[in-house]
């Protein structure tokens, strides 16, 4: 895949302004004053080691990238099927598409989401339709799906860019209060849900040479 056609599919995907908005005035150090800032009025029940975590790092922006999807273009499928070679060149697909990745293991945010990720863990266990990977799956369907059953699958197109902020707030806030022990008590609610509105609302990424 050659540069220029790679930079036009993934600005593509990124000009879709439902989901995505480039940003003039990215300023990583103006976000990492006001993580340290938010951690500070939200500290009640963490300690001092937590808070120092939390904040005290060095940090580098996220870059996006994206993975072509070559298993759904029709077009590299029809040639791979009538190829007599091992060797299949097909410099230009014209429907390739690319599954967006955002990699920010030293972001302003990453430290917090890693957190917050580590506290809400314990409750997933309790999520009917949670699964964790390929041997959950079929050590769960023996047990609630009987043999006549049809099995069907959906792809969700662009699952996590598509999911409401505010609904997946709601759904964090209906399973912290069901299961309240599951997180330990020094832990306020507020700060869960403050925390994970600052990191879905500070979420820059460069692409390009542009934010």
């Amino acid at each position: 895949m050659d540069l220029n056609y790679y930079i036009n599919i993934a600005n593509n995907l990124l000009q879709d302004n439902t989901y995505y908005e480039k940003v003039k005035n990215y300023n990583q150090s103006k976000i990492k004053n006001k993580l340290i800032a938010c951690i500070h009025l939200l500290r009640k029940g963490l300690t001092d080691k937590e808070c120092d975590y939390l904040t005290n790092f060095k940090c580098k922006s996220s870059n996006f990238y994206g993975l072509p999807k070559i298993h759904k273009s029709n077009v590299i499928r029809e040639s791979c099927k009538n190829s007599k070679s091992e060797c299949v060149n097909i410099p230009h697909p014209n429907d390739l598409k690319l599954r967006p990745i955002v990699a920010g293991p030293s972001c302003e945010t990453h430290r917090l989401s890693n957190f917050l990720d580590i506290l809400l863990k314990p409750i997933l266990k309790h999520i009917p339709s949670f699964v964790r990977d390929d041997l959950d799956m079929l050590n769960h369907l023996p047990r609630t799906v009987c043999k006549d059953s049809i099995m069907v699958s959906f792809d969700v197109v662009n699952l996590y860019t598509t999911i409401p902020h505010e609904y997946g707030l709601t759904a964090i806030e209906f399973w912290l209060e069901k299961f309240p022990s599951e997180v330990p008590d020094r832990i306020e609610k507020k700060f869960i849900i403050e925390g994970i509105k600052f990191i879905l609302q500070n979420n820059y990424f460069n692409f390009n040479g542009e934010s």
